[in-house]
């Protein structure tokens, strides 16, 4: 009876080790196989969102300001110009610190850059310098008819054309439309000039009274000619 009794002891022993060294039942993957491809979209869009990010970024060592002359009715003075990088298009230019005051375009805007005249301190809201980067133009061509356009830029602000010229003063531009716009209290003129360089077509505004002729015409000068357009096929 003891052996017996040893024998189903020695044997009881030998399960328990047996099952408690027998593998675990392979748990299922609480991953989802749709949560796995949704982390893989959200890093692929965020790297096309920084590839995106770049393609404004404009390198450059020019100096973060400089000193120019300005000749203003006849007598030529020395003025400081401040450089000016664009967040939200492919261009740099430097502007007369003290006679400008700069506004950034928002978000997704379409208005583009400008720089408002502010001899006085206070930027006067009629007259400026604007940069425009149009989304749907890749051409001059294409800049043309958003200009001249019958729902164009001169047609939407009541703009009338003085004359149009392709010989121009700039490098990248090329064409200058001049225009006048007279109302009750005031006449104002300016020009646009349709610009290409590097692959990147776009427009460049001037308006301002007439009257600030002689005064806004040679310090806006200064922006257009040291106005300078990003590659970004080379980023």
């Amino acid at each position: 009876m003891k052996l017996r009794s040893l024998g189903s002891i020695l044997t009881g022993v030998c399960l328990a080790a047996v099952v408690a060294c027998a593998p675990s039942p392979t748990q299922p993957s609480s991953e989802n196989p749709q949560d796995s491809q949704l982390e893989e979209e959200v890093a692929s869009d965020t790297g096309n969102e920084s590839a995106e990010a770049q393609d404004y970024s404009f390198q450059t060592s020019e100096p973060e300001t400089k000193m120019a002359q300005v000749s203003v009715e006849g007598e030529t003075s020395e003025i400081e110009l401040q450089r000016f990088v664009s967040e939200s298009s492919p261009f740099m230019t430097y502007f007369p610190a003290e006679d400008f005051t700069p506004e950034a375009a928002g978000e997704g805007s379409e208005e583009g850059d400008r720089f408002y005249f502010s001899p006085t301190g206070t930027p006067n809201r009629e007259a400026y310098v604007q940069v425009v980067f149009p989304e749907n133009a890749s051409s001059p061509e294409d800049v043309q008819q958003l200009v001249l356009g019958d729902k164009g830029l001169l047609a939407i602000n009541n703009w009338d054309e003085v004359s149009q010229n392709s010989s121009t003063a700039y490098s990248w531009a090329v064409e200058e439309i001049f225009y006048e716009q007279n109302t009750d209290a005031e006449t104002y003129m300016g020009v646009v000039y349709i610009g290409e360089q590097n692959g990147e077509a776009f427009y460049v505004v001037t308006h301002a009274p007439a009257e600030y002729g002689d005064g806004f015409d040679p310090r806006a000068n200064m922006i257009l000619e040291n106005l300078e357009i990003s590659d970004t096929n080379s980023l």
